[in-house]
């Protein structure tokens, strides 16, 4: 059951309130968008101080009510420490982001063949998105770096003009932390407006860069890649046991190869030199003649020389042992 003292969460909007809410959104970002580069002062604006007791005719503040005013104070410290927080995640989403949309950035410069409607509406959401990213960058920054805060120092216990200890005062501290905690609260404000703006800038480029992504892949889906040739320049060499084996083996065969080249000119020769045998084997037939009897000297001579040099190996010459030419 529903306590009627409770309240109920924010209701969505109509259709009737749809249009204003979107103009709405538009001006806000607007505004985030030029509140992320104009400068501003390093301090708000001073508050107009509380009246004093003699002119207020009040009362001094109660324990109680002192102890209030310092509850006050500690949550604006406490939320600033919140803000502080929500601007470093920020600020480390930023960086997570920028090398992946740098990195889709220059796929679409550097492959595709021409610039398509497609390749073209891609790279201008990119470039959207890449600037949209910077300036959320810089809107989280700047909400990191705003820490101009008030205190309660030395002044409060010591009076500046004499330099001697104040009496201690229950309205003064009191004032003192309410004073500080209004101009916490305006620094506050004013850091997280930054820390909104980069919020928002950085959701709008994480958007589009969905979009653009989403775009370059349909449009690079219809194209194909073209054939890469890789050509080897220089020795070759081999690591893998394998090869190393096929290697030698193809080695061996080489030098199988060789020596068969080189018995079949030994054969070719050894068929030269039968030829020549059988051609002095038919001078010894007729050297039994008794014709040759009858032939001159120096012929008879030159065929018995023949037939002494067929007693000796093809290979070499008879009387010297070395190999013939």
């Amino acid at each position: 059951m529903t306590s009627p003292f409770m309240t109920k969460p924010p209701l969505h909007i109509g259709r009737a309130g749809l249009w204003n809410y979107t103009r709405d959104i538009i001006s806000a970002f607007k505004v985030i968008l030029w509140h992320s580069v104009v400068p501003f002062k390093i301090r708000p604006e001073e508050p107009t101080p509380l009246p004093e007791l003699s002119v207020s005719g009040g009362h001094e503040p109660t324990e109680d009510q002192l102890e209030q005013c310092q509850w006050i104070f500690d949550q604006v410290e406490s939320r600033q420490e919140a803000i502080e927080k929500k601007a470093q995640w920020t600020f480390g989403a930023i960086i997570f982001l920028v090398p992946l949309l740098a990195s889709v950035f220059l796929f679409l410069l550097r492959n595709g063949e021409g610039w398509g409607i497609g390749r073209i509406l891609s790279t201008s959401i990119i470039c959207t998105s890449a600037t949209l990213l910077f300036l959320g960058f810089i809107s989280a920054l700047r909400g990191a770096s705003v820490k101009h805060r008030e205190e309660l120092f030395i002044n409060s216990v010591v009076d500046p003009q004499s330099g001697n200890f104040r009496d201690y005062d229950r309205t003064f501290h009191a004032q003192g932390l309410l004073w500080c905690a209004v101009m916490n609260t305006a620094m506050n404000d004013h850091a997280a407006q930054f820390v909104k703006g980069a919020q928002m800038l950085t959701a709008t480029s994480v958007i589009m860069f969905v979009v653009a992504a989403i775009i370059a892949t349909f449009d690079f889906s219809g194209t194909r890649s073209p054939a890469v040739r890789t050509e080897i320049v220089g020795p070759v060499s081999l690591s893998s046991p394998d090869l190393i084996l096929v290697s030698k083996e193809i080695s061996d065969l080489r030098n199988g190869l060789a020596a068969v080249t080189s018995t079949t000119a030994i054969d070719d020769r050894l068929r030269q030199l039968e030829v020549r045998i059988s051609k002095i084997e038919s001078v010894r037939e007729l050297a039994d003649d008794d014709s040759i009897v009858r032939m001159p000297g120096k012929l008879l001579q030159y065929l018995v020389s023949l037939l002494d040099w067929t007693k000796y190996t093809p290979s070499q010459t008879p009387g010297t042992g070395r190999e013939n030419p």
